[in-house]
């Protein structure tokens, strides 16, 4: 080709005439192949549209299951459980309408893990569980195999994948495996295999808001801190991120009324965080709060003759319970978790509700003298001995008693029997409202604990039997605020929950007319008498100069005092207290509600601290 030189002296090509020729012919070819093209798109854009590919049909539903089995070996010897020869326990009957599920128990000489067989339409499970109350061994059971019959297998090996309850449970890998390995299997827990996925509707977060089995909940109270909970795993005899010594202080993600994971589903209802819900509703399994004597088809009642006055606390029960030695979980009545609760009213499978159940046998029996001292008043409310205990378990006992239904087969408890537990508690509120002393009449404290020790502070020191733990009456406020909607009939429940906002309510001081000074509404420990002798503080002002002197408090706003780094912890549990309160119709809640939310609400779009989903309550 030749070169062709420009006016600046840079070399240009110039085509031949035969290359000029050729790339004019490429020039017509792609006009024409543009002209096809417009006469295309002019035919699409007036053409009527075609219809859309039908969807594809849906998998069809497994066949209804056949009977179980399955062959636990243990120790060299093998026990074979089938559905066949076990006992029909009756059916529980969802009151939603969405099943009816049979439930049957086989327990054998050769194998001391017993396995209940269940069904409800095309959905199998098979419990096992392990423990007797009567035994005075402290002994787990050891490492086992649980061999799933071809057949069994196959026959459950279903394709279809509906909704999202189990998709990242180990229940799912189960169901696919022949062989399950237990390396350990705590007293007084359980686990069970699966046939498939959950097949029944979930009950939706608005339904359990609008029947007060839900408090309201807003990601938007935490002013876009909140942050979602990374996902959680189960396996048999896992935890799925629920702390196993619970007796560990601090904010974790697994104590409140409602966890961290379960108040990440009920404020953004995504995937994971449901996932994560339903996890830790099948590790509730894993502790070991299982208390059934094989004598009888449910868990232990408390209140009969043989049980009333079993206790695990230091040996002094009568029977006295044994924990297991070696599961690795410590439960602790101040700090256990609400892991069963939510899985059960969204789903309704009797499982979770058996978990909520033990969950609140348990603690009753965690108690010194078990249901005997309690019933007589010796520990009531339940769980007294720690403010924040009376809290959870109160929170376990409200919810068992709103949600166990009118009729259950034999292996639950009647709904009659949560409903005596809670009305121990309702009792034990009563007394603490009626009491004369300024403790109660004037800080309306619950203060289960009175100080187990000398506490000093830089003006003095207040002794064992004079303080008391402040923020902890926010968890009682919250949960019995809660409450009151649950259980509207309940009118001295309602008559508490007035009575004791009022020490909140004090604390923030939003007429400035108590002589408490607000940017010290969370005191973490406050003093309410100089000896156990001496009077009591007879008002809130007094009760301001007194731990001031003592503890060296400088006077503060609150706004100043959620200025410092790290602040928000007890506040959060303050406002939600607050905020339940609201939503149980309390008027007199609303003036400092509003205080602490503006003040808590600027502090937190400045980022000076965060809050939980946990404490989202509108």
């Amino acid at each position: 080709m030749p070169v062709h030189v420009t006016p600046s002296g840079k070399p240009q090509d110039v085509p031949s005439m035969a290359e000029f020729n050729a790339l004019a012919a490429r020039v017509d070819l792609l006009e024409t192949e543009v002209g096809d093209l417009d006469v295309r798109v002019d035919a699409l854009e007036t053409a009527e549209p075609e219809p859309p590919d039908p969807p594809d049909p849906p998998d069809p539903e497994p066949e209804p299951a056949g009977d179980l089995s399955c062959t636990i070996v243990l120790g060299g010897v093998r026990t074979v459980f089938s559905e066949s020869a076990a006992v029909d326990l009756g059916d529980y009957i969802d009151p939603a309408g969405r099943f009816v599920m049979s439930c049957k128990r086989l327990t054998l000489p050769s194998c001391p893990v017993t396995v209940d067989f269940r069904h409800a339409g095309a959905w199998a499970c098979m419990v096992f569980a392990y423990g007797d109350p009567n035994a005075a061994s402290s002994a787990d059971c050891p490492a086992y195999t649980v061999e799933i019959p071809e057949d069994v297998s196959l026959r459950f090996k279903v394709t279809r994948r509906r909704g999202r309850m189990h998709r990242r449970l180990a229940s799912i890998d189960l169901r696919l495996s022949e062989t399950i390995e237990i390396p350990r299997h705590n007293k007084f827990g359980r686990w069970r295999w699966q046939s498939c996925e959950w097949p029944f509707p979930l009950t939706s977060i608005e339904d359990l808001v609008e029947t007060a089995l839900l408090p309201l909940m807003n990601a938007a109270v935490s002013c876009g801190t909140a942050a979602p909970m990374p996902p959680v795993y189960y396996e048999p005899m896992g935890l799925a991120g629920i702390y196993p010594t619970m007796g560990a202080g601090g904010a974790r993600p697994d104590i409140g009324f409602v966890t961290n994971w379960q108040a990440d589903y009920i404020c953004t209802e995504s995937e994971t965080a449901l996932d994560n819900t339903i996890a830790q509703g099948e590790a509730a399994g894993t502790i070991p709060w299982y208390l059934r004597d094989p004598a009888d088809p449910h868990i232990i009642d408390p209140t009969s003759e043989k049980w009333k006055s079993a206790s695990f606390y230091y040996g002094q029960g009568n029977p006295a319970l044994i924990q297991g030695a070696g599961s690795g979980v410590q439960i602790d009545s101040a700090h256990e978790p609400a892991v069963s609760y939510l899985p059960f009213v969204l789903t309704g499978d009797p499982y979770y509700l058996e978990n909520l159940q033990s969950q609140v046998v348990y603690f009753i029996t965690s108690c010194p003298g078990g249901w005997f001292n309690q019933g007589n008043g010796i520990w009531k409310p339940l769980g007294m001995g720690q403010t924040r205990g009376v809290a959870w378990i109160t929170r376990d006992v409200m919810q068992a008693a709103r949600v166990t239904p009118e009729a259950v087969p034999s292996w639950l408890l009647p709904k009659a029997k949560m409903r005596e537990f809670l009305q121990a508690s309702v009792e034990g509120f009563n007394g603490i409202r009626a009491a004369t002393e300024p403790l109660r009449s004037v800080l309306h404290a619950v203060a289960g604990s009175r100080g187990d020790y000398d506490n000093t502070g830089p003006g003095g020191t207040i002794p064992v039997g004079c303080w008391y733990i402040t923020w902890q009456e926010d968890f009682v406020a919250a949960v019995v605020n809660w409450g009151v909607r649950m259980h509207p009939d309940i009118a001295d429940l309602r008559a508490f929950a007035e009575w004791h906002i009022n020490g909140l309510i004090d604390r923030i001081d939003p007429d400035s007319d108590t002589g408490w000074v607000d940017g010290w509404c969370e005191l973490y420990w406050k003093a309410f008498q100089d000896t156990t002798a001496g009077p009591q503080y007879p008002d809130w002002s007094k009760a301001w100069d007194r731990n001031s002197q003592v503890q060296g408090l400088p006077v503060r706003t609150l706004d100043v005092m959620l200025n410092d780094a790290g602040a928000y912890d007890y506040p959060n549990g303050c406002q939600a207290g607050l905020a339940m309160a609201c939503q149980a119709g309390v008027v007199a809640a609303a003036p400092a509600l509003a205080k602490i939310k503006a003040a808590m609400d600027a502090g937190l779009t400045a980022r000076k601290g965060s809050k939980e989903f946990k404490w989202c309550v509108a």
